[in-house]
């Protein structure tokens, strides 16, 4: 295994409310291990301002359940909602975390709160890809 995937990070799924028979976000917790774990800080300048602001980009990158068997099976959103327990997803709205974080999202403990808690070191989920049919090094990755 590549020898940057050293990182634990915890992800919290989010069922969707349109997707969820609460009609609310259901938010599950899972620890990832041997991960890869990349935020790259950039200033950037807001429209109509002469500030310079700092800017984090985020990629993590998640190994198939082959190359690290500790982590659950990933399955992608459709299929994960029907049966969340036990497997992980990567989804747009999804929150992950660098390191192992024992919170789990609640009314009293809101998402807003766990990234303002981890502020530099947690991101929303933007863009998602299944790069597991590439020859060389297959895992499942996110960004934001």
């Amino acid at each position: 295994m590549n020898p940057n995937y050293i990182h634990t990070i915890t992800v919290y799924n989010r069922i969707r409310p349109q997707d969820s028979p609460t009609k609310r976000d259901i938010w599950y917790r899972t620890v990832l291990q041997s991960c890869f774990w990349q935020c790259k800080t950039k200033e950037q300048q807001m429209a109509g301002s002469t500030r310079m602001t700092p800017e984090n980009t985020f990629v993590v990158r998640v190994p198939r359940k082959q190359d690290c068997p500790q982590n659950p099976d990933y399955l992608p959103y459709r299929e994960w909602i029907r049966s969340p327990d036990g497997y992980f997803t990567l989804a747009k709205g999804d929150i992950i975390v660098h390191g192992e974080c024992d919170e789990m999202i609640s009314p009293n403990f809101p998402a807003a709160e766990l990234l303002k808690k981890y502020a530099d070191e947690a991101f929303i989920v933007t863009a998602t890809a299944d790069n597991t049919g590439s020859l060389f090094e297959k895992h499942y990755r996110a960004g934001g």
